[in-house]
């Protein structure tokens, strides 16, 4: 009996120690596996930055440049071309308009030339100046430029004094007053006709009121221009020119008191003069 308690108390003090290091080692490998956890957690977090780093921004940047450019390329052109425009007035003395003389220039260098200026449409150009669309029309035979317009607006340079002083007395000067017309106002035109130089200016507007008769004042506008070629046309054959459109002239003095010479004479001094006419008032 003695025997068994000994034995028995042997082997509890061998099993005690045993199941210590048993118990000891399941916690040491259940620490050890929950470190391994954490790090299969933690790279989770690493794709939210990921995430947030694409650089939606950059794409606004370019947004800005083109506004500004937008705004700024039109304003230089258009100061470009108007002065581009008026210096074409200056460069020769008419019939000739920026070096482009009727009769003589070719259709295939004008065409070339005035692409640089507009829209090049069946010969003639459109552009714009000051804010308008504007067209010059030309035509041609014969690969020859035989005649251009230019239309009020870009031809201001070419008042009623300055062709006086530049190309002396015109050979005829026709009128014509449209007492009234469908809105209710009066209306003009002066024509100043020039064969030898191979052009008419065709000074239009609206006729003011003096008295009881119509006023006609062609110093307050810029004329319609025809440029043919120089010395070709006999005086009647450019009234014809004249007049196949809706003119219908009569000589100067049947509608003022002021006949073609006593009118040059006295508009080349000053440009600032109107023609009292004899058509009433309606």
């Amino acid at each position: 009996m003695k025997r068994t308690s000994l034995r028995y108390l042997l082997l509890r003090v061998c099993l005690v120690p045993i199941l210590g290091l048993a118990v000891s080692g399941c916690f040491s490998i259940k620490n050890t596996d929950s470190a391994t956890i954490e790090p299969d957690h933690q790279p989770s977090t690493t794709p939210l930055p990921a995430s947030l780093t694409p650089t939606i921004t950059a794409t606004i940047v370019p947004t800005f440049t083109l506004t500004a450019t937008q705004t700024l390329i039109p304003t230089s052109e258009a100061a470009s071309s108007e002065n581009m425009i008026q210096s074409l007035s200056s460069q020769c003395r008419l019939s000739c308009w920026g070096n482009i003389i009727p009769g003589k220039t070719s259709e295939f260098a004008t065409k070339k030339f005035l692409s640089s200026i507009g829209e090049l449409i069946n010969g003639s150009v459109f552009f714009e100046y000051r804010n308008k669309r504007v067209v010059v029309d030309l035509t041609y035979k014969d690969g020859l430029v035989t005649s251009i317009n230019l239309p009020p607006g870009i031809t201001e340079l070419y008042s009623v004094h300055y062709l006086f002083n530049e190309y002396g007395e015109p050979e005829e000067v026709g009128a014509e007053v449209i007492p009234e017309t469908a809105e209710g106002t009066s209306w003009f035109s002066l024509i100043l006709v020039y064969p030898q130089q191979g052009f008419f200016a065709i000074y239009s507007g609206e006729a003011t009121f003096s008295q009881s008769f119509i006023n006609i004042c062609p110093t307050d506008t810029s004329p319609d221009l025809y440029l043919l070629e120089s010395s070709r046309y006999t005086l009647a054959e450019m009234n014809i020119f004249v007049t196949r459109g809706w003119h219908k002239l009569k000589p100067l003095d049947a509608l003022t008191e002021m006949d073609a010479h006593e009118f040059y004479e006295s508009f080349r001094t000053t440009d600032n003069q109107c023609l009292l006419t004899t058509v009433p008032v309606p």
